[in-house]
């Protein structure tokens, strides 16, 4: 097109007429004007040039060089001298407007499908035939035919003929295959489109015969696509939003009788078949809609801005109009331009948000644009208020906007691993433990893009989500396309990530809100039980002591007995005070913690004996932090003392002013833990003292590790604060 095509300084058809003018040789001389014909160029006439598909016209002439041209031109034959003008400006700019590049663009999204989309067979190899011969003949039709440039008019038609046979195999096989067909017929179909396009290039068929073979092909697409639509229900949907796109596709063809009034033949041609890429990428979306490839995503914004691009031409088709007007001057040509260019910014400021959720909906079938997902996936999570319908939002919203097929979202928690959402994907495909915090590693090493693990279970992954809050892993979305092909572009992970942000706080938020209702449940029965357990021992020792004392008091002395039965008393509701709030932490935490071990039962009581290990520094820390470590080692040893049956109890203790780290092990009988001791593990089987100590480990920073195994003791470290300080 821009360095074989003679330079002429005009265009002519296949018919041999002139139809653009871009340089005139001399004004002096007859000039050729628009709809002259063709009669004779140097020695090659009309007739030689038509019937030799191997001639060429201006074949080797030079800038500056006279060459006899005549046109026949009302009926008669004028000769001119005309001064071949050779590689020019205007005429290279003129080749720009070209159908050319639809064929490249058809070039190019068979080359796409040739390399992302899968899987290899036969429909994959139809569809990228059928890409590559329609970029064959659009290029032929963009006057490379018209001037035989490297025998166009044969390639054009071997590409027209061999189209046939590729696009209704492919529309007999997509969706679904409407039958089994005999490779028998299949190769007759193939060497039968080759025998045509041989007849044609011997001129024994008509000279049209290959745009009619286009037009009978067009027309048997349409017939399988209706019989796909009338067999497949399921296929309905699909083939409704690629009707739509032809739909658009062809709007422009309507506008050619119009265009032809006021543009250059080649002008408008290239508006009128604007809409013809559209119809490929909508063949592209719609493919990959239906899981025959990867790049979902990418293909839906091209349809999106193609469709606008071309609908908002046709709006602009009576400004086009009024500028291509054969008598309009430059200025009103300027005014025109300008004023085009203004409704053009205005349209599409106000039309392209509202066409895009309309394409994006309708014609492509995503649940929620991409504008609208974050805004509604925000206000949808701070609504649910349970995991369950945070996990329906994320299947049945957000996963098919996104035009994800394979997921899973992993829960971590304490370094364990949770499957809390599977889609498409088996219990079986989804890394573990140690294997996701490594492939979150590799990920973020990456830059987002995952690393393959060894694992070929794991090959379906494409993006790898860590879900992070206050830099703690919290869990982890792993996200496939398909086919092993990596199909996400990096406005589509920004936008991935930002939903997975606002995923992590809302699951906490759910997550908190569970724990407050168990841990407020647990403290409700807690207290009770506290309360029941205080009425007793007032009951049933110090009431039953009282009583004691009012027989004794009218002996007519006051007895021995009296006094025993008083102190005894007095020590009682000592211990009770001592329970409620004990004096020795006023003068610090270990003295405190002696007191406690020394009031504890020992071996001679038919208690275990209590062991304090205090390594320490004789330092205090906030009074709130010494009070709630207190009640952890104080339900820690009680519950050592009355459920555990050891035959000895240690308190060991070791830190600075900074952190410290506390110990109660016994050697008793243990007990099995639930999913590694978790609070809501622990509200659930009604063990809520060890859930208290995991409540006030919260509340003042302590990690709180409980370990137990039936037969081997208990063990619960205290470590304050859990994290650097």
């Amino acid at each position: 097109m821009f360095f074989e095509r003679p330079y002429a300084g005009f265009s002519w058809d296949t018919q041999g007429r002139v139809v653009h003018v871009d340089v005139q040789a001399s004004l002096r001389s007859p000039r050729i004007l628009l709809g002259d014909q063709l009669v004779k160029v140097g020695p090659v006439s009309w007739e030689q040039f038509r019937a030799d598909y191997g001639l060429q016209l201006f074949r080797g002439a030079r800038a500056g060089e006279s060459i006899p041209v005549v046109v026949e031109r009302g009926g008669q034959q004028v000769a001119l001298d005309w001064i071949y003008p050779g590689r020019n400006l205007p005429e290279f700019f003129d080749q720009l407007l070209s159908v050319v590049w639809y064929g490249l663009f058809f070039w190019v999204i068979g080359t796409d499908c040739l390399v992302n989309v899968r899987p290899k067979g036969p429909l994959r190899s139809l569809g990228v035939a059928s890409n590559y011969l329609t970029a064959t003949w659009l290029i032929m039709l963009a006057n490379v035919a018209a001037y035989h440039i490297w025998y166009g008019p044969y390639v054009l038609r071997f590409a027209a003929w061999m189209s046939a046979p590729c696009y209704v195999l492919f529309h007999w096989h997509w969706p679904r295959p409407l039958g089994r067909l005999p490779r028998l017929t299949v190769a007759l179909a193939f060497v039968s489109a080759a025998l045509l396009a041989a007849a044609d290039c011997l001129r024994w068929l008509p000279e049209v015969a290959h745009l009619w073979a286009l037009g009978a092909t067009c027309g048997a697409i349409l017939v399988l696509l209706a019989a796909h639509a009338i067999r497949s229900p399921a296929d309905r949907a699909a083939l409704s939003r690629l009707l739509g796109l032809i739909v658009l596709g062809a709007l422009p063809l309507l506008a050619l009788p119009l265009l032809n009034q006021v543009l250059e033949v080649h002008q408008s041609r290239f508006v009128g078949l604007v809409g013809l890429p559209l119809v490929g990428t909508g063949y592209f979306a719609t493919i990959f809609r239906n899981q025959l490839g990867s790049l979902q995503w990418r293909a839906h914004r091209v349809v999106t801005v193609y469709s606008f691009v071309t609908v908002l031409s046709l709006l602009m088709l009576p400004v086009l109009v009024l500028v291509g007007a054969r008598h309009t001057t430059p200025a009103i040509t300027v005014v025109f331009a300008g004023l085009a260019g203004l409704i053009a910014t205005l349209v599409t400021l106000a039309a392209y948000p509202p066409f895009q959720s309309f394409i994006e909906r309708r014609l492509l079938g995503l649940r929620h644009g991409s504008r609208e997902l974050l805004a509604r996936h925000a206000w949808q999570v701070a609504a649910s208020g349970s995991e369950p319908a945070l996990n329906a939002l994320l299947r049945d919203e957000i996963l098919p906007s996104l035009l994800v097929w394979k997921f899973a979202y992993v829960q971590v928690e304490e370094g364990k691993t949770r499957n809390v959402l599977l889609e498409g994907v088996s219990e079986e495909e989804v890394p573990v433990g140690q294997e996701v915090q490594d492939l979150v590693e590799a990920s973020e090493a990456r830059a987002g893009q995952p690393a393959k693990p060894p694992s070929s279970a794991f090959s379906w992954i494409d993006l790898v989500v860590p879900l992070r809050l206050e830099n703690r892993l919290r869990g982890v979305w792993l996200l496939g396309r398909g086919h092993d092909q990596a199909g996400f572009a990096r406005g589509e992970i920004a936008l991935i990530r930002s939903l997975a942000a606002q995923s992590a706080v809302g699951r906490s938020n759910v997550l908190q809100a569970e724990r407050l209702r168990a841990l407020y449940q647990a403290n409700v029965t807690r207290n009770e039980e506290e309360r029941l357990q205080l009425a007793r021992e007032l009951h049933d020792q110090v009431l039953n002591q009282m009583s004691a004392l009012m027989i004794g008091r009218h002996a007519p002395q006051v007895s021995s007995g009296f006094q025993q039965g008083y102190q005894s008393v007095v020590d009682q509701l000592r211990d009770v005070i001592a329970g409620l709030r004990p004096a020795m932490l006023s003068h610090g935490l270990m003295a405190a913690l002696q007191a406690l071990s020394e009031r504890s039962p020992g071996a001679a009581d038919g208690g275990a004996p209590v062991q304090l290990e205090w390594l320490v520094a004789d330092v205090r820390y906030p009074p709130e932090v010494e009070l709630h470590l207190y009640r952890i080692l104080e339900e820690s040893l009680a519950n050592a003392l009355r459920h555990a049956h050891a035959r000895r109890i240690w308190i060991r203790a070791q830190g600075d002013a900074a952190q410290a780290v506390f110990v109660v092990e016994d050697n008793g009988q243990g007990f099995a833990l639930a999913d590694g001791g978790g609070l809501e593990s622990l509200v659930a089987k009604k063990h809520f003292g060890l859930a208290g100590l995991l409540e006030r480990g919260n509340l003042i920073g302590a990690a709180v590790k409980i370990e137990s195994t039936p037969g081997f003791g208990t063990r619960i470290q205290v470590s304050w604060p859990s994290g650097p300080s």
